[in-house]
């Protein structure tokens, strides 16, 4: 029997350590996603309306499309904080 077909009769069977030794993501990267795609649901709304004619939209729209640039920024800082704090716990 080959390892192909060994494999085959478990399906599962080597994602489970994957899975095990999986970390979470950072909770600042986690706030950081759902505030890009709030920000990216405004942008496509406002563009949408937009270009339906409307011209006079509201502000509170306008400022919900600025939630993609800043969701983006506390993701990518909430990355690399998880990541400095990952490379200080494992010896060179």
């Amino acid at each position: 029997m080959s390892a192909t077909e060994a494999a085959a009769d478990r399906p599962h069977a080597g994602t489970m350590s994957r899975v095990k030794n999986r970390r979470k993501a950072a909770p600042l990267a986690k706030a950081g996603m759902i505030l890009f795609a709030l920000g990216v649901v405004a942008i496509f709304a406002d563009m949408i309306l937009f270009a339906a004619g409307s011209r006079d939209l509201p502000l509170w729209l306008n400022l919900g499309a600025m939630l993609a640039p800043v969701g983006l920024g506390l993701g990518l800082l909430g990355v690399v904080l998880e990541a400095r704090k990952g490379s200080r716990r494992t010896p060179a």
